[in-house]
């Protein structure tokens, strides 16, 4: 699949994370997919040292996903946690960005465009650096894309896949 047409993907998953959620997707996240910024970003990674929960600490490599849980259902997660009537009801105010081994995931909020660590197994947590299942990580965006380095060797690395794109739910 090409990039122009990932993009494209990205822009229906993230009409479809509205309706299926009843939430208006983050305006950042949509932009980053419409204006080819994303691309510039997919492969990059948290540097050395960069602390995440259950993980030892390290560097770890980010690959683009599509941002739509429901595709991420076909492959890594369970709908009946991260789907619309799903276990994790905040995850509608969540849209994936990026993926990191199987089934992680930065996310970004859609209201305030804060962006964080989501893996399903901790998606009840609160506190102690979570806000509703999502491990903080950077106030936005922005702050997290200003962080990212090219490395060619890390400590996690993460193969992209391409058949998530097939399917933008």
């Amino acid at each position: 699949m090409t990039n122009d047409e990932k993009q494209a993907a990205a822009l229906v998953a993230c009409d479809n994370h509205g309706k299926d959620y009843g939430v208006t997707a983050n305006a950042r996240v949509r932009a980053f997919f419409e204006s080819g910024e994303a691309w510039n970003y997919n492969r990059k990674c948290l540097p050395p040292g960069t602390e995440l929960p259950m993980m030892e600490p390290g560097s770890f490599r980010l690959c683009l996903t599509l941002p739509s849980w429901l595709a991420h259902t076909l492959d890594y997660l369970d709908d009946a946690v991260v789907g619309p009537n799903g276990d994790w009801q905040a995850a509608g105010q969540y849209i994936p960005v990026f993926h990191c081994d199987q089934g992680k995931f930065i996310v970004m909020r859609n209201d305030d465009g804060s962006v964080g660590w989501f893996e399903e197994e901790t998606w009840s947590n609160d506190g102690d650096g979570y806000r509703q299942g999502v491990y903080m990580l950077a106030d936005s965006l922005d702050e997290l894309l200003a962080k990212l380095v090219d490395l060619e060797d890390v400590d996690w690395d993460t193969e992209e896949n391409d058949e998530v794109w097939e399917d933008p739910r």
